[in-house]
């Protein structure tokens, strides 16, 4: 049945094991609020699509921070991704998340500070210069 094709696509994609599923699992999730969100307004799965919606908020409403911060540490969405994604979410879902993505935001910070004061002058110092410009010989 095509109407679970995409379901069936993310577990295969977030069982991987042979490459980091976390940084996917956000996007997966949006593919799947929209999928039940197009399926609920249609008149042959809606009765199939509410219920599953309801499934899928019991466990996704609220988005497990390790996800969120494997998200953000993806170099291709970082924090203004993770806020799109989060705007989009709630577009499908119905539900808001502005104090998440805050909340998320702050433990960023804090967990960057905490970081930094452990190991930001011994991370600093030992950087190794830029190689120059110039790569030829002397003459």
């Amino acid at each position: 049945m095509v109407f679970l094709e995409l379901f069936y696509d993310s577990t295969i994609v977030l069982s991987g094991v042979y490459y980091p599923t976390a940084p996917l699992v956000l996007h997966h999730i949006l593919d799947i609020a929209e999928h039940l969100h197009k399926a609920e307004r249609d008149q042959n799965f809606r009765m199939i699509a509410y219920p599953m919606k309801l499934k899928f908020l019991k466990y996704w409403e609220k988005i497990p921070l390790l996800y969120s911060y494997a998200f953000i540490l993806d170099p291709r969405a970082k924090m203004k991704g993770f806020f799109n994604v989060l705007e989009l979410l709630a577009q499908h879902t119905g539900s808001t998340y502005s104090s998440y993505y805050a909340d998320v935001k702050d433990e960023m910070y804090r967990l960057f500070n905490k970081y930094e004061q452990k190991f930001g002058g011994a991370a600093r110092s030992q950087r190794v210069s830029q190689p120059s410009a110039y790569s030829g010989k002397r003459k």
